[in-house]
């Protein structure tokens, strides 16, 4: 369900998504973890707004699902229909198959680096649409380097003045 996302910190507070349900987990969030400087049905619309995005993005459980239907499946398929013919008649056969593979592999790799590279530029202009009303209140949006797994609300307000005590 939820992959491989941080726990929130002092400074950041973290939200994981779902990927089956490609859904950000609200129940990270209470009003108090930010002073109540923002609601949590604020929260909830601008996490729907982010959901619109990575909802578009394959899961990594469903990119890897796709590599097998498109290259295993076949594999059985023509190992079943090559079985008992020589290798002087499938050798050319087989080859293609490898050429078929390995181009389709590739192809499909830099697809979905394509698809995770335009999900995160989409991101990051939603994230600048809401971005002011939230550096008004001292929080600022984040998209991580692994933006599919969760997304990070900082909390700018919270600044350590010089004998480290927090400034509110």
């Amino acid at each position: 369900m939820f992959q491989s996302a941080p726990l929130s910190t002092y400074s950041t507070i973290i939200f994981p998504i779902n990927q089956k349900e490609k859904r950000f987990s609200r129940t990270v969030y209470s009003p108090a973890m930010t002073q109540d400087r923002i609601t949590s049905e604020h929260i909830h619309d601008t996490l729907c707004l982010f959901e619109i995005i990575v909802s578009r993005v394959r899961s990594q459980a469903e990119f890897s699902r796709s590599l097998l239907v498109r290259y295993l499946l076949p594999f059985l398929i023509l190992l079943f229909l090559t079985l008992g013919h020589g290798a002087s008649e499938t050798g050319v056969l087989w080859f293609w198959f490898l050429v078929y593979c390995f181009g389709g592999i590739l192809l499909q790799c830099e697809g979905r680096r394509m698809e995770l590279d335009n999900a995160k530029k989409d991101l990051e202009v939603a994230i600048q649409r809401v971005q002011n009303e939230y550096l008004a209140k001292g929080l600022k949006w984040r998209v991580p380097e692994n933006f599919e797994s969760w997304i990070e609300l900082e909390r700018e307000y919270r600044k350590y003045n010089q004998n480290d005590q927090i400034e509110a």
